[in-house]
Protein backbone atom coordinates (compact mmCIF):
# COMPACT_ATOMS: atom_id res chain seq x y z
CA UNK A 1 0.00 0.00 0.00
CA UNK A 2 1.29 3.29 -0.95
CA UNK A 3 2.01 5.84 1.93
CA UNK A 4 0.87 9.28 0.68
CA UNK A 5 3.48 12.42 1.99
CA UNK A 6 1.74 15.22 3.49
CA UNK A 7 4.90 17.69 2.87
CA UNK A 8 7.29 16.71 0.68
CA UNK A 9 9.63 19.45 1.30
CA UNK A 10 9.84 19.13 4.88
CA UNK A 11 10.45 15.32 4.59
CA UNK A 12 13.02 15.88 1.98
CA UNK A 13 14.93 18.51 4.22
CA UNK A 14 14.95 16.10 7.28
CA UNK A 15 16.17 13.31 4.99
CA UNK A 16 19.44 15.48 3.73
CA UNK A 17 19.67 16.58 7.64
CA UNK A 18 19.64 12.65 8.44
CA UNK A 19 22.36 11.94 5.75
CA UNK A 20 24.64 14.58 6.94
CA UNK A 21 24.89 13.47 10.54
CA UNK A 22 25.24 9.80 9.13
CA UNK A 23 28.15 11.17 6.97
CA UNK A 24 29.41 13.39 10.85
CA UNK A 25 29.90 10.14 12.38
CA UNK A 26 31.45 8.25 9.89
CA UNK A 27 33.90 10.94 9.66
CA UNK A 28 34.78 11.12 13.05
CA UNK A 29 34.84 7.49 13.81
CA UNK A 30 37.10 6.95 10.91
CA UNK A 31 39.47 9.72 12.49
CA UNK A 32 39.30 8.01 15.54
CA UNK A 33 40.18 4.59 14.83
CA UNK A 34 43.23 6.15 13.18
CA UNK A 35 44.68 8.52 15.93
CA UNK A 36 43.87 5.23 18.36
CA UNK A 37 45.91 3.44 15.82
CA UNK A 38 48.79 5.31 15.87
CA UNK A 39 48.20 5.11 19.46
CA UNK A 40 48.53 1.49 19.77
CA UNK A 41 50.58 0.95 17.05
CA UNK A 42 53.48 -1.55 18.60
CA UNK A 43 56.18 -0.16 16.48
CA UNK A 44 55.94 3.74 18.69
CA UNK A 45 54.47 4.80 21.48
CA UNK A 46 53.88 8.35 20.20
CA UNK A 47 50.82 9.53 18.67
CA UNK A 48 52.96 11.59 16.28
CA UNK A 49 56.45 11.88 14.76
CA UNK A 50 58.01 14.88 13.83
CA UNK A 51 60.77 15.93 10.94
CA UNK A 52 63.84 17.50 12.43
CA UNK A 53 64.98 20.89 11.44
CA UNK A 54 68.23 22.27 11.35
CA UNK A 55 69.14 25.97 12.53
CA UNK A 56 72.13 28.28 13.20
CA UNK A 57 70.96 28.55 16.47
CA UNK A 58 69.25 25.14 16.92
CA UNK A 59 69.51 23.84 20.67
CA UNK A 60 71.08 20.70 19.59
CA UNK A 61 74.75 20.26 19.20
CA UNK A 62 76.52 16.60 17.74
CA UNK A 63 79.91 16.08 17.91
CA UNK A 64 82.57 12.81 18.08
CA UNK A 65 85.62 11.34 18.57
CA UNK A 66 86.96 7.87 18.78
CA UNK A 67 84.99 7.06 21.99
CA UNK A 68 81.32 8.48 21.63
CA UNK A 69 78.97 10.46 20.01
CA UNK A 70 77.94 14.00 22.70
CA UNK A 71 74.74 15.35 21.96
CA UNK A 72 74.04 18.58 23.79
CA UNK A 73 70.40 19.61 24.09
CA UNK A 74 70.78 23.51 25.66
CA UNK A 75 67.12 23.97 27.37
CA UNK A 76 65.45 27.71 27.99
CA UNK A 77 65.17 26.12 31.62
CA UNK A 78 66.45 23.00 33.31
CA UNK A 79 62.82 22.29 34.64
CA UNK A 80 61.72 21.69 31.05
CA UNK A 81 63.52 18.49 31.36
CA UNK A 82 60.67 16.14 32.28
CA UNK A 83 62.47 12.37 31.71
CA UNK A 84 64.69 10.08 30.59
CA UNK A 85 64.69 6.06 29.41
CA UNK A 86 66.66 3.46 28.44
CA UNK A 87 66.29 0.41 26.16
CA UNK A 88 68.78 -1.69 25.04
CA UNK A 89 68.17 0.30 21.77
CA UNK A 90 67.21 3.85 22.43
CA UNK A 91 67.78 6.82 25.01
CA UNK A 92 64.44 8.85 25.15
CA UNK A 93 64.20 12.19 26.62
CA UNK A 94 60.59 13.99 27.72
CA UNK A 95 60.84 17.97 27.23
CA UNK A 96 58.04 20.10 28.10
CA UNK A 97 56.74 21.46 24.83
CA UNK A 98 57.88 24.94 25.52
CA UNK A 99 61.38 24.30 24.72
CA UNK A 100 61.78 23.44 20.24
CA UNK A 101 64.11 21.28 19.70
CA UNK A 102 66.47 22.09 16.36
CA UNK A 103 69.63 20.58 15.50
CA UNK A 104 72.19 23.49 15.50
CA UNK A 105 73.41 23.91 11.84
CA UNK A 106 76.81 23.60 12.97
CA UNK A 107 76.95 19.88 13.89
CA UNK A 108 77.68 16.70 10.90
CA UNK A 109 74.10 15.83 8.75
CA UNK A 110 75.74 12.48 9.05
CA UNK A 111 75.11 12.21 12.75
CA UNK A 112 71.54 13.31 12.19
CA UNK A 113 70.52 9.49 11.36
CA UNK A 114 70.82 8.44 15.20
CA UNK A 115 68.18 11.02 15.92
CA UNK A 116 64.17 10.69 15.66
CA UNK A 117 61.81 13.50 17.07
CA UNK A 118 58.05 13.12 18.21
CA UNK A 119 55.67 14.43 20.49
CA UNK A 120 52.85 13.38 23.30
CA UNK A 121 50.39 15.36 25.59
CA UNK A 122 53.63 14.49 28.19
CA UNK A 123 55.93 16.74 25.86
CA UNK A 124 58.40 16.63 23.05
CA UNK A 125 60.75 13.64 22.90
CA UNK A 126 63.88 13.36 21.92
CA UNK A 127 64.93 9.39 20.80
CA UNK A 128 68.86 9.00 20.35
CA UNK A 129 69.66 5.76 18.74
CA UNK A 130 72.44 3.37 20.66
CA UNK A 131 75.29 1.60 18.74
CA UNK A 132 76.11 -0.90 21.65
CA UNK A 133 73.67 -1.64 24.63
CA UNK A 134 76.17 -0.54 27.54
CA UNK A 135 78.09 2.28 28.14
CA UNK A 136 75.62 5.26 27.02
CA UNK A 137 75.05 7.91 29.91
CA UNK A 138 73.05 10.99 30.26
CA UNK A 139 74.30 13.62 32.46
CA UNK A 140 71.84 16.81 33.52
CA UNK A 141 73.74 20.10 34.07
CA UNK A 142 71.27 21.65 35.75
CA UNK A 143 73.04 25.17 36.66
CA UNK A 144 73.52 25.54 32.93
CA UNK A 145 70.48 24.05 31.86
CA UNK A 146 72.22 22.07 29.62
CA UNK A 147 71.58 17.76 28.82
CA UNK A 148 74.40 15.45 27.57
CA UNK A 149 74.47 12.10 25.98
CA UNK A 150 76.88 10.04 25.07
CA UNK A 151 76.77 6.83 23.11
CA UNK A 152 79.27 4.42 22.95
CA UNK A 153 80.38 3.75 19.16
CA UNK A 154 82.93 0.77 20.79
CA UNK A 155 81.69 -2.23 23.52
CA UNK A 156 84.48 -1.15 25.90
CA UNK A 157 85.21 2.56 25.23
CA UNK A 158 87.81 3.46 28.35
CA UNK A 159 91.88 2.99 28.00
CA UNK A 160 91.93 4.49 31.69
CA UNK A 161 90.28 4.50 35.14
CA UNK A 162 90.21 7.76 37.17
CA UNK A 163 88.92 8.59 40.68
CA UNK A 164 86.93 11.74 41.03
CA UNK A 165 86.15 13.01 44.94
CA UNK A 166 83.97 15.59 45.36
CA UNK A 167 85.03 17.25 49.01
CA UNK A 168 82.63 16.67 51.84
CA UNK A 169 78.82 15.91 51.79
CA UNK A 170 75.60 15.47 53.99
CA UNK A 171 76.45 16.76 57.85
CA UNK A 172 79.45 17.70 56.71
CA UNK A 173 79.03 21.23 54.47
CA UNK A 174 82.47 22.65 54.03
CA UNK A 175 82.78 26.03 53.67
CA UNK A 176 80.23 28.66 52.99
CA UNK A 177 80.60 31.29 50.21
CA UNK A 178 80.79 35.09 51.79
CA UNK A 179 77.53 35.76 50.30
CA UNK A 180 75.41 32.73 51.20
CA UNK A 181 75.40 31.92 47.45
CA UNK A 182 76.35 27.73 47.82
CA UNK A 183 78.05 25.55 50.54
CA UNK A 184 81.19 24.18 49.67
CA UNK A 185 79.90 20.59 49.47
CA UNK A 186 77.02 21.45 46.65
CA UNK A 187 79.75 23.20 44.42
CA UNK A 188 82.58 20.48 44.94
CA UNK A 189 79.62 17.73 43.82
CA UNK A 190 78.90 19.74 40.59
CA UNK A 191 81.96 20.28 39.45
CA UNK A 192 83.31 16.48 39.66
CA UNK A 193 79.38 15.77 38.15
CA UNK A 194 81.09 18.11 35.12
CA UNK A 195 84.74 17.28 35.03
CA UNK A 196 83.01 13.30 35.31
CA UNK A 197 81.05 13.96 31.50
CA UNK A 198 84.36 15.33 30.39
CA UNK A 199 86.09 12.53 31.03
CA UNK A 200 84.37 9.97 29.98
CA UNK A 201 83.95 11.34 26.63
CA UNK A 202 87.65 11.25 26.23
CA UNK A 203 87.03 7.38 27.37
CA UNK A 204 87.99 7.43 31.18
CA UNK A 205 85.98 4.90 33.21
CA UNK A 206 85.27 7.37 36.48
CA UNK A 207 85.00 6.36 39.67
CA UNK A 208 83.18 8.82 41.93
CA UNK A 209 83.24 8.47 45.72
CA UNK A 210 79.90 10.32 45.94
CA UNK A 211 77.23 11.00 43.11
CA UNK A 212 74.90 13.22 45.72
CA UNK A 213 74.81 14.62 48.95
CA UNK A 214 76.11 11.56 51.30
CA UNK A 215 78.57 11.79 53.97
CA UNK A 216 81.85 9.75 53.34
CA UNK A 217 84.77 9.58 56.26
CA UNK A 218 88.12 10.03 54.91
CA UNK A 219 89.25 6.52 54.94
CA UNK A 220 85.82 5.88 53.35
CA UNK A 221 87.16 7.91 50.05
CA UNK A 222 90.97 6.20 50.42
CA UNK A 223 89.13 3.09 50.51
CA UNK A 224 87.57 3.52 47.07
CA UNK A 225 90.49 4.95 45.39
CA UNK A 226 92.90 1.36 46.53
CA UNK A 227 90.07 -0.71 45.29
CA UNK A 228 90.06 1.11 42.20
CA UNK A 229 91.92 0.41 38.94
CA UNK A 230 92.85 4.08 39.36
CA UNK A 231 95.85 5.57 37.17
CA UNK A 232 95.26 9.16 39.49
CA UNK A 233 92.97 10.43 42.53
CA UNK A 234 91.71 13.64 41.95
CA UNK A 235 90.14 15.65 44.96
CA UNK A 236 87.76 18.74 45.01
CA UNK A 237 87.52 21.28 47.61
CA UNK A 238 86.94 25.05 47.88
CA UNK A 239 89.31 26.74 50.35
CA UNK A 240 88.26 29.60 52.75
CA UNK A 241 89.99 31.87 55.01
CA UNK A 242 88.77 33.13 58.10
CA UNK A 243 91.65 35.44 58.95
CA UNK A 244 91.25 37.90 56.01
CA UNK A 245 89.36 37.80 52.79
CA UNK A 246 92.43 38.88 50.64
CA UNK A 247 93.17 35.42 50.42
CA UNK A 248 92.62 33.92 46.62
CA UNK A 249 92.84 31.89 43.68
CA UNK A 250 93.62 27.78 43.16
CA UNK A 251 96.16 25.62 44.72
CA UNK A 252 96.95 21.83 43.37
CA UNK A 253 98.16 20.15 46.33
CA UNK A 254 100.28 16.41 46.49
CA UNK A 255 101.59 14.63 48.65
CA UNK A 256 105.67 14.34 48.97
CA UNK A 257 106.62 11.65 51.47
CA UNK A 258 106.00 8.36 49.34
CA UNK A 259 106.99 6.29 46.38
CA UNK A 260 104.19 8.15 44.26
CA UNK A 261 105.58 11.75 44.45
CA UNK A 262 107.38 11.85 41.51
CA UNK A 263 103.64 10.95 40.11
CA UNK A 264 101.33 13.22 41.77
CA UNK A 265 104.00 15.83 40.89
CA UNK A 266 103.42 15.74 37.45
CA UNK A 267 99.81 15.05 37.81
CA UNK A 268 99.83 18.79 40.01
CA UNK A 269 101.89 19.99 37.57
CA UNK A 270 99.88 18.75 34.47
CA UNK A 271 96.73 20.35 36.02
CA UNK A 272 98.58 23.33 37.16
CA UNK A 273 99.82 24.95 34.20
CA UNK A 274 96.31 24.42 31.94
CA UNK A 275 94.62 26.31 34.51
CA UNK A 276 97.02 29.23 34.55
CA UNK A 277 95.94 32.53 34.94
CA UNK A 278 92.89 31.85 32.87
CA UNK A 279 89.35 33.74 33.62
CA UNK A 280 91.22 36.44 36.14
CA UNK A 281 91.87 33.05 38.92
CA UNK A 282 95.03 33.78 40.99
CA UNK A 283 97.13 30.62 40.13
CA UNK A 284 99.00 29.62 43.56
CA UNK A 285 100.80 26.98 42.11
CA UNK A 286 101.34 23.11 42.26
CA UNK A 287 102.23 22.66 46.55
CA UNK A 288 103.50 20.03 48.60
CA UNK A 289 104.09 19.60 52.08
CA UNK A 290 100.57 19.41 53.04
CA UNK A 291 99.49 16.77 55.55
CA UNK A 292 95.98 15.98 53.75
CA UNK A 293 95.00 12.27 54.28
CA UNK A 294 93.56 11.71 51.27
CA UNK A 295 97.16 11.96 49.78
CA UNK A 296 98.93 10.84 52.11
CA UNK A 297 97.56 7.17 52.77
CA UNK A 298 96.16 6.76 48.87
CA UNK A 299 97.87 4.14 47.10
CA UNK A 300 97.15 5.82 43.90
CA UNK A 301 99.13 9.18 42.34
CA UNK A 302 97.00 11.90 44.02
CA UNK A 303 95.78 15.60 44.25
CA UNK A 304 93.28 17.79 45.80
CA UNK A 305 92.47 20.76 44.21
CA UNK A 306 91.24 24.19 46.09
CA UNK A 307 89.50 25.45 43.51
CA UNK A 308 89.06 29.23 44.74
CA UNK A 309 88.48 30.64 48.03
CA UNK A 310 84.85 30.86 49.35
CA UNK A 311 85.91 33.79 51.18
CA UNK A 312 87.04 36.05 48.83
CA UNK A 313 83.98 37.67 46.87
CA UNK A 314 85.79 37.29 43.85
CA UNK A 315 86.35 33.69 43.72
CA UNK A 316 82.83 33.32 45.13
CA UNK A 317 81.62 35.50 42.24
CA UNK A 318 83.50 33.16 39.66
CA UNK A 319 82.58 30.20 41.60
CA UNK A 320 78.77 31.45 40.60
CA UNK A 321 79.32 31.68 36.72
CA UNK A 322 78.44 29.12 35.08
CA UNK A 323 80.58 29.43 31.77
CA UNK A 324 83.96 30.43 33.96
CA UNK A 325 83.21 26.83 36.24
CA UNK A 326 82.82 25.22 32.53
CA UNK A 327 86.39 26.74 31.68
CA UNK A 328 87.82 25.87 34.76
CA UNK A 329 86.51 22.26 34.39
CA UNK A 330 88.09 21.89 31.22
CA UNK A 331 91.31 22.89 31.96
CA UNK A 332 91.66 20.27 34.62
CA UNK A 333 90.20 17.54 32.12
CA UNK A 334 93.20 18.62 30.01
CA UNK A 335 95.43 18.71 33.02
CA UNK A 336 94.44 14.92 33.40
CA UNK A 337 94.40 13.83 29.81
CA UNK A 338 98.08 15.26 29.29
CA UNK A 339 99.10 13.38 32.50
CA UNK A 340 97.68 10.09 31.09
CA UNK A 341 99.27 10.55 27.41
CA UNK A 342 102.93 10.84 28.86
Amino acid sequence: MAVRIKNKKRFVIANMTLLLIILFIVKVTVYAAKTIGKLVNKKSKYAVSVNYDRSKNGNIKIDENENFIRFVVKLKDAENFIDSEQTNKEIKLTIDRTDKLLINSSSDKVLDKYLKFSKDISGNKLIIKKINSENNFVYKHFDDNNIVILISKNNNPFKDEIVLDAGHGGKDPGTKASDQSFVEKDKTLEICKKLEEKLVYQGCKVVMTRNQDDFLSLDDRVKISKESDAKAFVSIHIDSDEASTAYKGITVHYYYKNNLTEKARVLATDIDDNIGANDTWKNRGALYGNNYYVLKFNSKPSVLIECGFSSNSGDVKRLNDSKIVNNLVGYIEKGIMDYLER
